[in-house]
């Protein structure tokens, strides 16, 4: 393709925010800017001024929605949704009545509530064999400590402990993880993650985390480059990319433990 592609921010003597980034891409006269996208209205604002520029943009991983970027790289969030019914289809058992989603308190789109039908929708077709009540639990996922406080408040109240807990990120995994542990209800309560850290690969690893969800970020990245590419030859471009949906569990949780490794020096 002959694409240049420089990651902003990395080596700098300064913290730049992601906002100060876009304003320093923006300035430069870049040809296009890929970004992890958010919801708040100053990326909204630095899209459109980016947009206004003739400097398409590429959300990835999250989206903008509402925004005046060009596409959006990630998950399909119905497809997640049927993927975690389908890791609770697997293990579920017709004793288990209730499931818990933290759901970001923060967000205002609909991407949330997409997860949650394309969960309640495999649920009904694929597993009718059970019967779970599914609740949305919103969380500010923004507040780590917040996080885990919610959390742990559901195991100090004992008549409001899920069967199953799915988390939609990083922080809500992790947090549901050392909640569990701390009140030694590993084994009770099963929990669905979200990405691939060190520490949720471990969990998966001790059979505290069941599975999580792991986006291929070689593959975010040539979607990125492709889409990129085909708005600037052609001025169009899909308005979602999708990706596939990767999921790690105990068998094959080594793989990627391995592929994370450092490879020891001669």
């Amino acid at each position: 393709i002959g694409a240049y592609v420089e990651r902003m921010g990395s080596n700098l003597a300064v913290d730049y925010s992601k906002e100060e980034l876009m304003e320093i891409a923006i300035a430069s006269g870049v040809d296009g800017i890929i970004l992890e996208g958010d919801e708040s209205e100053v990326q909204q604002e630095m899209i459109k001024k980016a947009v206004d520029a003739g400097i398409p943009v590429i959300t990835a991983l999250n989206d903008n929605y509402g925004s005046d970027r060009n596409a959006f790289v990630g998950i399909s969030d119905y497809d997640l949704g049927r993927e975690y019914a389908r890791q609770v289809i697997k293990f579920a058992t017709t004793q288990m009545d209730s499931v818990l989603i933290f759901a970001d308190a923060n967000s205002s789109s609909s991407g949330q509530n997409i997860v949650y039908d394309g969960f309640a929708d495999t649920l009904a077709n694929e597993g009718n064999h059970l019967q779970l009540d599914v609740v949305l639990q919103p969380v500010y996922s923004d507040d780590a400590f917040g996080t885990q406080e919610v959390i742990r408040n559901i195991f100090v109240n004992q008549t409001q402990i899920p069967d199953v807990m799915i988390c939609l990120n990083e922080t809500n995994t992790i947090s549901a993880y050392q909640a569990i542990v701390d009140y030694n209800m590993v084994g009770d309560v099963t929990i669905i993650g979200y990405y691939d850290s060190a520490t949720i690969m471990n969990a998966i690893e001790k059979g505290v985390i069941y599975s999580t969800v792991v986006v291929d970020a070689q593959q975010m990245g040539e979607l990125c480059i492709d889409a990129m590419n085909e708005y600037i030859t052609t001025g169009y471009v899909s308005d979602y990319i999708t990706m596939n949906v990767n999921v790690v569990n105990e068998k094959n949780v080594g793989d990627y433990v391995n592929e994370e490794e450092p490879e020891p020096e001669q």
